[in-house]
């Protein structure tokens, strides 16, 4: 079974990035406890799942002959991929929140607020270099600055790497609890640390795969991992105050869902895919679609509108035309 095709995990994909977008409605001006407002917290599991397919990527290779120049060529192609979604939005961004400056005739400070567009298109954000115009994107800068470091321990320390798998996200949750600081370097100490938790799930989840289940055992395993989403789902969109529960139910959802063992593994279908698909287009592309929001709709409830309906048409039209660009190079590569 491909793992990174279950199509449970594509559409639980799906089902973060609608809570995430959930937690951002605070553009709008929602404060305090509101429903949602906990959300941030699936960012973790976004990490987890990188380091998750990441071990699983390299776990059957021998080592390369550079360890650190393996590590960089992997990071380099898999941020490659994001790049075309990432200028546009960040670009979009950077000229919904200037705007305002044109239309008030200030066309220096217009030019102005782009000095910091290079660095978010980069991906540098998470360096502290800039504080970000589109929040989002520090994920995906955290993720670029230390996967390469992650794959380094993958590949160097292959006799280490199960223990530190375990130990450094303890020693990180023990010390920071789960948390949303941005205080510099958290991003990124909290991308490493989360994605090595993912590594730590990809061997427990693989031990479980080659276990004999009973067909009783499936159905408790299926239950244990529907009720740990429940408890997740129930934690970060009423913001209970047991939030430090998050990264054990994280563990053991995941490694359910991952080991493909119990039942969800059998939901699967192109729609499942699709839906995967439009995860990462919706991730990048909320936030200047709330920005655009906010100045077409003066009510909350026209915002939001906007705000879920336009993020997912125009994540469907980004991965429509990543569709037809991939057809036609495959087309094209073919004798």
């Amino acid at each position: 079974m491909r793992t990174d095709r279950m199509g449970f995990v594509d559409s639980f994909r799906f089902l973060m990035i609608l809570l995430i977008m959930s937690h951002h409605i605070y553009m709008f001006g929602y404060s305090d406890q509101y429903l949602f407002s906990s959300c941030w917290a699936w960012v973790d599991y976004f990490f987890l799942l990188t380091g998750f397919f990441t071990m699983a990527h390299f776990a059957g290779q021998d080592s390369p002959g550079s360890c650190a120049k393996e590590s960089l060529t992997y990071t380099f192609r898999k941020m490659a991929a994001y790049f075309p979604l990432v200028f546009l939005a960040v670009t979009a961004q950077y000229i919904a929140a200037a705007l305002p400056f044109l239309e008030a005739g200030q066309p220096k400070k217009f030019i102005h607020a782009f000095y910091d567009w290079p660095y978010e298109v980069l991906l540098l954000s998470s360096t502290g270099i800039v504080w970000p115009k589109m929040p989002p994107i520090w994920f995906l800068s955290a993720m670029a600055l230390t996967l390469p470091l992650l794959v380094y321990v993958i590949l160097r320390f292959r006799d280490l790497r199960l223990i530190l798998s375990w130990f450094i996200p303890f020693l990180y949750y023990g010390y920071m609890k789960i948390n949303t600081v941005r205080d510099w370097p958290n991003d990124m100490v909290r991308a490493f640390c989360c994605m090595m938790f993912g590594t730590f799930v990809y061997f427990i989840s693989q031990k479980l795969k080659s276990m004999e289940l009973s067909s009783l055992k499936k159905i408790f395993l299926t239950a244990a991992e529907l009720t740990a989403l429940l408890l997740c789902l129930y934690i970060t969109i009423f913001n209970k105050a047991t939030m430090n529960l998050l990264p054990l139910l994280f563990f053991v959802h995941s490694v359910i869902l991952l080991s493909g063992r119990s039942h969800t593994a059998g939901i699967k279908g192109s729609l499942c895919t699709y839906l995967g698909a439009l995860s990462m287009p919706m991730f990048l592309f909320h936030w200047p679609v709330g920005t655009i929001a906010m100045r077409l709709a003066a009510g909350n409830t026209g915002r939001k509108r906007i705000y879920y309906a336009g993020t997912i048409l125009l994540s469907a039209a980004a991965v429509f035309l990543q569709r037809k660009v991939k057809s036609r190079q495959t087309k094209a590569d073919s004798p």
